[in-house]
């Protein structure tokens, strides 16, 4: 009696211990805080002479200073949208048949907090916004957040399940050996391309033109790097 009763007290620890991770998980997943800059964005735009009267807008991520200030923020927001093709990749995130969005390309942006400057996601990649790359990224991979404008997918991820694994670099090495047939292609037209390197195959993920073994090795070395973060 004495044991059964610790074995049932065992896995109600457990049971509760797993709980408490799933809430915490959840919570710290959460995306529905309130929108601290969206009166900016409607003033910036106003004054831009923009139609501010039907629009969309939230924000993604906080970047926080040394200060513990926010210092900026990605948000995806459009007051318009037009029917379109455009792709771009930005780094190992490729977005494709995003329509025409305005006022930002894809319908993402970096606010600059401090500056009170707005930059759609292609001007802001190639400026020192600390942490911007990594933590879109995230973000952008994040089953929590909602992308609309367009199809986003992983380089690498060649079973396209949303999630770059060990899985895939078993089946490009599979598709090396001709064990499976490529089932990997990109269906890119690059004169539609908004920024970014021309991509013909998710297994390309070292952007060389080619896939190859060193692919492998690249997306072996960046789950390590995944898994140590």
């Amino acid at each position: 009696m004495v044991i059964i009763m610790k074995k049932v007290f065992s896995f109600l620890l457990a049971l509760i211990v797993l709980t408490s991770y799933c809430v915490a998980s959840v919570q710290a997943a959460d995306y529905s805080a309130k929108n601290h800059f969206e009166m900016k964005f409607v003033d910036y735009f106003t004054e831009k002479g923009c139609d501010m009267t039907s629009y969309n807008y939230s924000e993604l991520f906080y970047h926080y200073n040394d200060s513990e200030k926010i210092d900026w923020c990605l948000i995806s927001a459009d007051c318009s949208v037009e029917p379109g093709m455009c792709h771009a990749v930005f780094d190992d995130i490729i977005i494709t048949n995003a329509g025409s969005v305005y006022p930002f390309k894809f319908g993402l942006a970096v606010y600059d907090v401090v500056n009170n400057e707005f930059y759609d996601i292609c001007e802001a990649w190639d400026m020192n916004f600390a942490q911007l790359h990594e933590m879109f990224y995230n973000t952008m991979t994040d089953k929590n957040v909602s992308y609309d404008y367009g199809t986003v997918q992983i380089l690498g991820d060649v079973d396209r399940n949303g999630v770059l694994s060990i899985v895939d670099a078993t089946l490009i090495q599979k598709y090396l050996a001709e064990i499976l047939p490529r089932d990997d292609r990109l269906d890119i037209d690059f004169s539609l391309l908004q920024y970014g390197f021309n991509l013909t195959c998710l297994s390309d993920y070292n952007k060389d033109g080619y896939c190859t073994i060193e692919d492998v090795t690249s997306i072996q070395k960046r789950l390590v790097d995944i898994i140590s973060e």
